[in-house]
């Protein structure tokens, strides 16, 4: 069997190797170098996960779907190590989509196999959107405990009504990034994506609001689960995922004390 050598490489694809080591090389160990603690708690809040991939219903949506909220999530933080912020965002849309998507799907399996296979034609006027989350979140008013929240929370915080509904306001960042707006370009005078601290830390701000987002939806959209989750695991994800805005108004609905 012959032996791979990089230096047997074409000239283009080993300039090409060679420039990426390198520039793969500087980005990550900044990141490192810097932000130590926020990507510790990030790793630490996506490890939460392991929480729901064990009390959510082991049906296809479930397993199909869990996973992939997991690999985009932790996708999302390698990127954004390499400097790489606007594919960073796009994997945390990709994660809040599925996220929703899961929760759809996970009372409507017929709808899961049609869009599995690419068929969407079951789209129906009830929820008026591109999506099976409807347009403006509508598929959530349909969630006793989600509408419960919602009713609970001051203007500020509401997810999706009022002025700024949260889940509105972080899909519009995100989508911004993924179809290239003009304050969110990657190459900005500069070719190849550089570590920069503060792109860092705005990542790491939407990165923890998805995570949040993301843990009221399952908490609430799955109260009966949530609510039989050890005390333990359920304080974790109240505490270092919901976080403080939200962890009395979620204890309410859901009865918690």
């Amino acid at each position: 069997m012959p032996i791979f050598r990089f230096s047997d490489l074409p000239d283009n694809t080993r300039s090409m190797h060679e420039a990426q080591r390198r520039w793969r090389h500087k980005n990550w160990r900044d990141s490192l170098k810097n932000h130590q603690n926020e990507l510790e708690e990030s790793l630490t809040i996506i490890a939460l996960f392991d929480f729901w991939k064990n009390l959510l219903p082991k049906d296809n949506a479930t397993k199909s779907l869990f996973k992939e909220i997991y690999a985009d999530a932790y996708m999302s933080i390698h990127l954004s190590c390499f400097g790489l912020y606007k594919n960073s965002y796009m994997s945390l849309r990709s994660e809040f989509e599925t996220a929703m998507r899961l929760i759809y799907f996970s009372i409507h399996p017929f709808e899961f196999e049609l869009w599995k296979s690419g068929d969407e034609k079951w789209r129906v006027d009830l929820l008026k959107g591109t999506d099976v989350w409807g347009q403006d979140f509508k598929y959530f008013v349909y969630i006793p405990k989600f509408v419960q929240l919602e009713n609970d929370l001051p203007e500020g915080l509401r997810l999706i009504k009022g002025n700024s509904p949260k889940l509105r306001e972080a899909y519009s960042t995100l989508s911004k990034h993924v179809h290239s707006g003009g304050p969110f370009l990657q190459t900005r005078s500069r070719l190849s994506p550089k570590y920069n601290a503060s792109e860092f830390l705005l990542w790491c701000e939407m990165f923890k609001s998805i995570q949040k987002y993301v843990n009221i939806l399952l908490a609430t959209c799955f109260s009966d689960k949530f609510m039989t989750m050890p005390p333990q695991e359920r304080d974790q994800i109240l505490d270092l995922a919901i976080g403080a805005d939200y962890i009395n108004h979620i204890k309410k609905v859901c009865g918690l004390p």
